[in-house]
């Protein structure tokens, strides 16, 4: 009986992610609803009930359903951290979207903290040049800026560039020829 309780939980899941993927975000919204009832009927407390929250999070951001995005994000962040740590790379993705939607509503605030977590998680686990950290890394300098925080700012364009640097050596010697 399990195997089939979680193939319908894993067919809403499928559903949702197909139709928000065809834009249809109501659908998708339906289905990862269905998803996450189901998920709680069969008593699931892992961390795939998380990814339930985590996509249908996303459609409430991509429909500027900011605060049903936000406690959904919030929600799945509480579950990760939870079942897997708070170093945990699942944590991590939460952080940033979680950040990035805080971000985007320009509270600044709110979402320097949880840049912050996302990057030394992602630092710890993948190391300092990980590609990906370039872009947390140069909206931080931002909020910092922001805040009059100056210093802090510089330090993280710098490591944003030695990233980029890092990861497209033959385009930065094109470009600094170029300069010269």
């Amino acid at each position: 009986m399990k195997i089939i309780n979680d193939a319908v939980w894993n067919t809403y899941i499928e559903l949702g992610s197909t139709a928000y993927q065809q834009g249809y975000y109501e659908m998708a919204d339906r289905m990862l609803e269905a998803a996450l009832e189901e998920a709680q009927r069969l008593g699931h407390k892992d961390s795939p009930l998380g990814t339930v929250f985590n996509k249908l999070a996303y459609i409430y951001y991509q429909q500027k359903n900011f605060k049903k995005a936000e406690t959904v994000y919030r929600r799945a962040l509480s579950m990760y951290e939870r079942v897997l740590g708070e170093d945990d790379v699942h944590v991590s993705n939460i952080l940033l979207n979680l950040a990035e939607l805080y971000f985007s509503l320009r509270k600044y605030n709110q979402a320097g903290p949880l840049f912050e977590r996302s990057i030394a998680i992602d630092r710890k686990k993948h190391g300092p040049e990980y590609k990906p950290l370039e872009r947390r890394l140069m909206k931080l300098a931002w909020i910092y800026c922001h805040q009059g925080r100056y210093n802090e700012a510089h330090v993280l364009y710098k490591n944003a560039k030695t990233i980029k640097e890092a990861s497209n050596p033959s385009q930065i010697q094109f470009l600094n020829k170029r300069v010269s």
